[in-house]
């Protein structure tokens, strides 16, 4: 299935500390997203739901700062083989807190497992004038130190932190992910990410 759509949002440091309750309250997405070489941007994502089902998205994305174009494309595991060994591919991990869900906005909260730097969060709308109309303290309940707007700034975006797996980091990761994840989440995580795409290199 192949969909187009445009991303309106903005970007947020949080404090980790400041939000934490929302670890604990939230069932997450557990997502891990490779970065393919090449303009536009080209995504791939596993996205893992608590109950350990697992879904795959090719994502093309263009533009930048608050305003972007994105084509989804739903695809199979049986074609990642297409994309050459994931394993070679800049990578992240994070668990995904959706902590607001309307029509028009969506609000969530990006906590980095690789690389290990904390926690992003976005304020998603369907029009560029609901944008300015939210106030992000509101909607996550945060003093105004514990957030800082990074929309328009380099060196925040997902493919701009993504970076290389080494074995030296596998172990850690594992830990990380089954102390924040559901146990069935680890369980597709360790199948996904340990034996089909990094096998070889934990051996």
């Amino acid at each position: 299935m192949l969909r187009s759509m445009k991303e309106i949002e903005r970007k947020y440091i949080l404090k980790c500390r400041e939000i934490r309750h929302y670890f604990h309250t939230v069932d997450p997405l557990l997502h891990l997203q490779w970065y393919l070489e090449g303009f536009p941007e080209k995504r791939i994502r596993a996205s893992i739901d608590s109950s350990g089902e697992i879904s795959w998205v090719l994502t093309r994305k263009s533009g930048k700062g608050m305003f972007r174009e994105e084509l989804e494309t739903s695809i199979s595991e049986a074609e990642l083989s297409q994309f050459s060994p994931l394993s070679e591919k800049r990578c992240v991990i994070k668990l995904r807190y959706i902590t607001l869900e309307t029509e028009e906005i969506t609000a969530s909260i990006d906590r980095y497992l690789l690389p290990d730097i904390g926690c992003l969060a976005e304020i998603e709308v369907t029009s560029a004038g609901k944008i300015q109309h939210i106030d992000p303290l509101c909607v996550w309940s945060v003093e105004q130190n514990a957030l800082v707007d990074v929309t328009d700034r380099a060196g925040f975006t997902a493919s701009e932190v993504s970076q290389p797996v080494s074995s030296l980091v596998i172990d850690r990761l594992i830990r990380r992910v089954s102390s924040s994840a559901s146990c069935r989440q680890t369980g597709t995580f360790r199948r996904v990410f340990f034996s089909d795409v990094y096998g070889e290199i934990r051996q």
